[in-house]
């Protein structure tokens, strides 16, 4: 079979000279199309007409829906399973189809890549682009320059799948106060704004304020401990994204402490076992004690110095 495939990958009519076994064999049939999707030019129809077989055939390359017969071809819900599984066979669906909005939408919610085959008015209408980013966000990739540019559209992908601010035009990546309304919809969407941006202390400044945006920060921004205490400001909970050595550092807890009480339920455990640790988070804030250890609190003594430092 090996010899035979190399010949198909050379020219696809080779596979009329295999042998009738290796022909009707939809195994070896199926990598001879991988090699060559001439291949179906050349099979009988009962395998073109074959629902299952075809679509495992567009699966692995999705021309082969040229070679289709004909009944398949203009099967509305047979088109709509190929671009499921590979989004290229769009392009060899029938015209009328990917000109027809509500299908052509039904498809780009199958596989985002759909897009870039519906028809070029489709292409260039922004309400239709919108409608499709909101389905199925990573069509953003294939929209036109224009809709790739355009914030709305942007926002839109972004709220959904944070992935998709990479396939925003690098102009909009650039643009601090854009990357930070995208943060908003999507904190998650930070490691996909322009490097630049990721550099630059006043943008991360700005950014860190966001919810969540610490968790999605490179190691050195987490490792920093002005900009650390800044996002802990805002979120409690950031806390947890510190580097390892700033949450084990007292100093640096009870600094983030002081700038967000809520984010000593996030420290980590061993501090809840050392009495100068509690008595310094105490003086920051009441509530500590609740989180220190059962021994601690058991400690009438600790405790009544405790209240008297802060009642």
């Amino acid at each position: 079979p090996e010899l035979v495939l190399a010949a198909i990958k050379a020219n696809g009519g080779a596979f009329r000279y295999a042998s009738e076994r290796l022909r009707s064999d939809r195994d070896f049939l199926l990598t001879a199309i991988e090699r060559s999707c001439d291949v179906l030019c050349h099979v009988g129809d009962e395998w073109r007409c074959n629902r299952e077989f075809v679509l495992e055939a567009i699966r692995r390359t999705g021309t082969a829906l040229c070679y289709a017969a004909t009944e398949l071809r203009s099967d509305r819900n047979f088109i709509l399973s190929a671009v499921e599984r590979n989004g290229t066979a769009l392009c060899y669906a029938d015209l009328e189809l990917r000109r027809d909005r509500n299908f052509a939408l039904e498809a780009v919610q199958r596989s985002g890549l759909a897009l870039r085959y519906v028809s070029e008015q489709l292409q260039l209408d922004r309400d239709f682009v919108l409608l499709a980013v909101q389905l199925n966000p990573s069509a953003l990739r294939y929209a036109e320059e224009e809709f790739r540019s355009d914030p709305e559209l942007v926002l839109a992908a972004v709220q959904t799948d944070e992935m998709t601010l990479g396939f925003a035009t690098e102009s909009l990546r650039s643009d601090g106060a854009f990357v930070q309304r995208a943060l908003q919809r999507n904190s998650a969407a930070l490691p996909y704004a322009a490097e630049h941006l990721k550099e630059n202390r006043r943008f991360l400044t700005e950014a860190l304020k966001v919810p969540g945006v610490l968790k999605h920060a490179a190691e050195e921004v987490r490792r920093d401990r002005e900009l650390v205490v800044l996002a802990i400001g805002s979120d409690g909970a950031a806390m947890c994204y510190a580097a390892q050595s700033l949450q084990q550092d007292m100093a640096f807890v009870l600094e983030a402490a002081a700038a967000n009480p809520a984010s000593l339920q996030y420290v980590v455990d061993d501090f809840w076992h050392q009495k100068d640790f509690v008595m310094k988070a105490v003086e920051v804030t009441g509530m500590a004690l609740w989180f220190a250890s059962p021994e601690i609190r058991r400690c009438k003594d600790f405790v009544i110095s405790a209240v008297r430092r802060n009642s």
